[in-house]
């Protein structure tokens, strides 16, 4: 028996068959394409390419020709080797340049959102290919068209699309196309809970089985919704108006996070999209108190843990009038100036503590922002709630209602 060096076929140190020149560029070409094929495919739809999968092959080579056909791309330019000049990037044909706001051509490469958006275009009688994002500026208008041409379950994928088109062109969004991107991105994750909230429309906490335990910890520290919302009616005596503000941050107002911690003041715009500096380029930046004739008017969190799929969020406090009397008391007492942060840098380095402390005055309980906030979502699911009410409910949180029932509500 010979050894495997002395076979010729065989490559010292390798398990593999020695292949010639013609079947390594072969090899090459094949990995090249399946490259290219997994790339389009994973772009416009969710999940892993299958190159044994003959539906997701199929789809994929109708997407990289699709593609294709819109670049002036040269052998030269692909073939380009590494470490020589640098590769140039493909350039768009002539008429798709000079027409990039058509939202075909912001579209390009997305064909399953430009069929979406085309569809919704088509039921006002255009389409995406002497469209501009103009044609989309009636939120109601076209909302009223998916909701009458669609079941509740299907309506997430033609706003979904939307936002897709809005969020590729967010860095020229005028204010008022701002203002109609929030919406739809509201009315996306609206329906897009959809299914999930249905499964606990008129149930409480009592007829819903498969939740968390309480830890440890938090039976130690718990005190029920209602009774916290008792407790801060009795005017309770805080050491200081700092507590009375933080506790009622998280008592009163659907509760946040830790981004209360980063509150500025602001007199100067009511619209939270506005711009604060140059009226050129919209500000979207930190977390403000609104006033509005010298009264707080809204609460406005730009930047906050969920950010990237809701934007934005805003407390109205017309509704919450002891909070307001609160937040007033606190500005007077601390001469909080325009564009000032609400709390000191000492009590934002130390929130978590901050926020036991003012829960600990008021109840004897240490309960931090996060326990605050399981306690705030078990009181609302006290009470039987349509199915709408919970996706608003989940929405002014800041997370969906899947995340709702499996992490924050509790046995």
């Amino acid at each position: 028996m010979s050894s495997p060096s002395s076979n010729p076929k065989i490559l010292k140190d390798e398990k593999y068959i020695k292949l010639s020149p013609e079947q390594k560029k072969r090899k090459q070409d094949l990995n090249t394409r399946r490259r290219k094929l997994q790339r389009v495919f994973e772009a416009n739809y969710e999940g892993k390419f299958s190159l044994r999968n003959k539906h997701h092959v199929e789809i994929a080579e109708k997407l990289l020709k699709e593609q294709e056909e819109y670049y002036n791309e040269t052998p030269e330019e692909i073939k380009v080797k590494k470490g020589t000049k640098p590769k140039e990037q493909p350039r768009l044909k002539p008429e798709i340049e000079e027409n990039r706001e058509l939202l075909g051509n912001v579209l390009l490469k997305l064909t399953q959102h430009k069929s979406r958006v085309n569809h919704v275009l088509k039921l006002m009688n255009k389409n995406v290919f002497n469209s501009t994002i103009n044609d989309l500026m009636d939120v109601n208008k076209v909302s009223s068209l998916i909701d009458n041409k669609h079941p509740e379950e299907n309506r997430h994928n033609y706003y979904q699309s939307i936002v897709k088109l809005f969020s590729l062109l967010e860095a020229q969004l005028t204010q008022e196309q701002l203002k109609v991107y929030y919406q739809y991105v509201n009315n996306n994750n609206f329906y897009k809970n959809i299914k999930e909230s249905k499964k606990y429309d008129g149930k409480t906490r009592k007829d819903i089985t498969d939740v968390k335990p309480k830890t440890s910890l938090e039976k130690l520290n718990w005190v029920d919704h209602d009774k916290l919302l008792d407790l801060m009616n009795d005017e309770p005596d805080f050491k200081s108006s700092m507590n009375e503000l933080i506790a009622a941050l998280y008592i009163y107002l659907p509760v946040e996070r830790s981004e209360m911690k980063s509150l500025r003041l602001t007199h100067k715009f009511q619209d939270p999209t506005q711009s604060y500096k140059d009226n050129k380029k919209v500000e979207r930046r930190y977390n403000w108190i609104v006033m509005k004739d010298n009264e707080p008017d809204k609460i406005v969190l730009n930047e906050f843990k969920t950010k990237q799929g809701y934007k934005q969020l805003v407390i109205n406090l017309k509704k919450y009038d002891e909070v307001k009397q609160i937040i007033e008391q606190y500005i007077d007492d601390n001469d909080v100036k325009e564009g000032e942060y609400l709390f000191a840098p000492r009590v934002r380095n130390s929130w978590g503590n901050q926020v036991g402390n003012s829960m600990k005055q008021l109840s004897g309980k240490f309960i931090n922002e996060k326990l605050a906030r399981i306690i705030y979502v078990n009181g609302l699911y006290e009470k039987p709630r349509n199915y709408k009410e919970i996706i608003r409910d989940a929405i002014q949180i800041g997370h969906q209602v899947s995340t709702e029932i499996n992490e924050y509500l509790r046995k």
